[in-house]
């Protein structure tokens, strides 16, 4: 899995839920050995494009991990034919046969707008081409290397985020939408979305017999934002976050006293809430995002993993931990 760190980590978790396989232990983690089912390569704030100014390690970078973890497994595999070290690789027809799951893209534009001070137009004209060309760069590198099926989330409306909602809106003349959100960044978010579906597209053209599949991340979140109570969120805290701080607009979100520090409040009922701590979603919002990607729902070229893999949500309950469903997992770090 690639993309920014909690977004796929909470996805990860919530899915295995259902696949009852282990976590995939990051590729950096120190002391990390279980490579059985996979490996982790999500790394907090990274992006398409060749953007580091919140993190150096952006999309090409995550690949070049997986191909040198690829060739050192395959390598170690070989050299440790008959230890019991060989139990803790992926299997050989792994890389041909596991899915390629990617969420990446939504820093492009918040960093290139927040942090850069980028206009609109240069979202549009650098970073989105440039965040596209990696994307088929990608895609290339990974298919070389036995990649066959791919699944793509595009970018939620972050026009709609709580971060957004509340540190920009001291911009004179800002137009929002019936909703209170962002109309710019949304905007910026759509010609995003877009330019990935024009890239895929051109992926199916160059390596027919893959499977490339998109989930619209966009439709889902307008979807939970329009309609909260269809999915247990309450109305009233669709733009608040649980985790945060006054003292900053009226969203408990406050860039110089975020989640977990001190002076910062956690809500006591997160099920209740869309938003975490301004920047990422709730629990509650990544169980009902799972739900819909594995049973291919949003999705172009869907396939519904529910059925096609026997899922069992049972373990999707409010109160369920990966520790309760997995008590006997072993977990080591060297510190």
């Amino acid at each position: 899995m690639v993309g920014p760190g909690r977004m796929i980590l909470r996805m990860r978790c919530l899915s295995t839920l259902a696949f009852k396989y282990p976590l995939l232990q990051p590729y950096l983690q120190a002391g990390a050995f279980d490579y059985n089912y996979g490996a982790n390569f999500a790394s907090g704030g990274t992006t398409a494009s060749n953007d580091t100014s919140r993190n150096p390690i952006y999309l090409l970078n995550q690949v070049a991990q997986f191909v040198r973890f690829k060739q050192s497994a395959t390598s170690q595999k070989n050299q440790f034919a008959c230890h019991p070290f060989k139990q803790f690789l992926p299997r050989d027809d792994s890389y041909g046969e596991g899915l390629y799951t990617f969420e990446i893209g939504g820093n492009d534009v918040l960093n290139a707008i927040l942090l850069k001070n980028q206009t609109a137009a240069q979202v549009v004209t650098q970073v989105i081409p440039d965040a596209m060309m990696n994307i088929l760069a990608t895609i290339k590198i990974l298919t070389s290397n036995g990649a066959k099926k791919f699944l793509f989330f595009n970018t939620p409306n972050a026009g709609c985020s709580t971060i957004a909602m509340t540190v920009l809106a001291s911009i004179p003349g800002l137009q929002k939408d019936d909703m209170g959100c962002i109309v710019f960044i949304n905007e910026l978010d759509q010609a995003y979305n877009k330019a990935l579906n024009d890239t895929i597209a051109s992926a199916r053209l160059l390596y027919p017999g893959r499977t490339f599949s998109i989930f619209n991340y966009y439709a889902a979140n307008l979807e939970i934002l329009t309609n909260p109570s269809l999915y247990g969120f309450n109305p009233a805290l669709t733009k608040r976050a649980c985790c945060g701080a006054p003292g900053f607009g009226t969203l408990n979100f406050n860039p110089l006293v975020t989640c977990g520090n001190p002076g910062s409040n956690k809500c006591a009922n997160p099920e209740e809430y869309v938003n975490w701590d301004g920047v990422h979603f709730t629990d509650a919002f990544y169980r009902q995002i799972s739900l819909w990607a594995l049973s291919g729902k949003f999705t172009d070229n869907p396939v519904n993993y529910t059925s096609l893999c026997k899922l069992d949500f049972r373990n999707f309950a409010k109160s369920s931990t990966y520790n309760s469903v997995y008590p006997q997992s072993c977990r080591v770090t060297f510190t």
